[in-house]
């Protein structure tokens, strides 16, 4: 299909749904930096992410609110959760890495809807989208988030000299007839130079937690299955000796007999 020239120069309204393809090469990026604010009050949240070619993930965060400004850390290697310096809700605690795996998702996809991918990005791309039928939806193994037609994108995404992608838009939408307006800007990058986490890197000070499927009660005593953190103690030394802790309790549970089954 051939664009209009004004469509190239300007944006594209009511654009096509991303292909696949597109879709993948904007998830292939192994460096990240994205602030989101939705008031014009000074918070914002700021998340700086880094993705090894392994699956391992390092998100720096900083949540500022009324003025106060909160900063942590989360990794996820392995299939474990460890969080640094940021507070959580016991029993909530997965919501750590469901927060900004979300966020990321939803540029990824917002990102694409430019209807080009990272390579096809050439100096800057104005955007101008509407979108009445499609809603918007992402999600992980325990959390989701949807955004409902219509929505609108506007703003821009840039090249960079570095070959990262700038980008800077508002992604607008109502729920329950309220609207609501999110601004995200920052910095997309496939970086050339692959991201690594030293394995011996000392855990003193982060909390470390397996993630996979749980089970609970409630006030009924009914059993509710669950997908969560489970916390890792004593906490190991090293990001090695949880690597390994990770390794054996997943062997571990793969060699256990079925219920009602024979060992």
């Amino acid at each position: 299909m051939i664009l209009p020239l004004a469509s190239l120069l300007l944006g594209t309204a009511f654009a096509a749904e991303p292909s696949n393809d597109v879709l993948s090469a904007w998830s292939e990026m192994n460096h990240a930096s994205i602030r989101v604010t939705t008031a014009d009050d000074g918070d914002y949240q700021q998340f700086d992410y880094e993705l090894t070619p392994q699956h391992d993930v390092r998100i720096r965060i900083e949540d500022m609110a009324h003025g106060k400004a909160t900063k942590g850390a989360v990794m996820l290697v392995d299939g474990a959760l460890l969080v640094k310096d940021l507070p959580l809700e016991h029993g909530e605690e997965i919501d750590a890495i469901d927060s900004p795996a979300l966020i990321l998702q939803v540029v990824d996809k917002l990102l694409a809807w430019s209807s080009r991918s990272p390579r096809e990005i050439h100096g800057r791309l104005p955007l101008d989208i509407s979108e009445t039928a499609r809603d918007l939806s992402v999600s992980t193994a325990s959390a989701e988030a949807e955004y409902p037609a219509p929505w609108t994108l506007r703003g821009s995404v840039e090249a960079k000299t570095d070959g990262a992608i700038g980008f800077d838009f508002v992604h607008a939408f109502r729920t329950e007839d309220v609207p609501i307006e999110i601004h995200y800007r920052g910095v997309w990058q496939k970086s050339a130079k692959a991201v690594a986490l030293d394995d011996a890197m000392p855990l003193a000070g982060w909390r470390a937690f397996v993630l996979g499927p749980t089970q609970n009660s409630n006030d009924t005593g009914t059993t509710i299955l669950d997908y969560g953190a489970t916390p890792i103690e004593p906490l190991p030394k090293t990001l090695r000796e949880m690597r390994q802790i990770v390794r054996e309790r997943a062997k571990a549970r793969k060699d256990m007999p079925m219920p009602g089954t024979k060992p």
